[in-house]
């Protein structure tokens, strides 16, 4: 397991036979979400070249997410997308901000044929 630690948010990354599991826990804060989460996310994956297998983003330890970050995500399910492997996006809908946080991504995933939620 890798783990990346990012202000008040940590990612562990774990690769298993069938999926790669990204966890998220804690606090999204970052007002460039993208010069720092971003990159270790797409490392993640470009790292991994001959990835063929299912990516899940869990987000149920996840304490809060700003706007920024949420755009940052939409953009990696794209790039996950054009690469053609397959995401669960897990998260706890017993928490009324992540349901709507997450609402968003909700949304978009439904033109994506590669989007389990």
């Amino acid at each position: 397991m890798q783990n990346y630690k990012i202000d008040l948010l940590k990612l562990s990354v774990q690769d298993n036979d069938n999926n790669l599991k990204i966890i998220w826990d804690g606090e999204c804060i970052s007002k460039n979400p993208e010069e720092n989460i971003g990159k270790i996310l797409f490392d993640i994956i470009n790292n991994n070249k001959n990835i063929n297998k299912e990516v899940i983003l869990d987000f149920k330890k996840l304490t809060f997410i700003n706007s920024a970050t949420i755009s940052l995500i939409v953009i990696f399910l794209k790039e996950l997308r054009f690469k053609n492997l397959k995401v669960k996006i897990d998260y706890n809908k017993n928490y009324s901000w992540q349901s709507a946080s997450f609402r968003i991504l909700e949304n978009f995933t439904t033109s994506l044929d590669n989007i389990q939620k």
